[in-house]
């Protein structure tokens, strides 16, 4: 059975991880571009897309 947090963890962490390579942004922006990551690799992942475009 599939651990639909644990789907939920790893995008989460890979958008945190995505939006620390963004310089110059404060904390509110970098948590909307934590956000907007997440809900790209989201998409992607339900799609079966490659993350190269993200």
């Amino acid at each position: 059975m599939k651990d639909p947090d644990g789907v939920y963890d790893c995008l989460q962490d890979a958008a945190k991880e995505l939006a620390k390579q963004v310089t110059g942004v404060d904390d509110d922006e970098r948590d909307g571009l934590v956000e907007s990551k997440q809900e790209k690799l989201s998409e992607l992942a339900a799609s079966g897309s490659s993350t190269a475009n993200i």
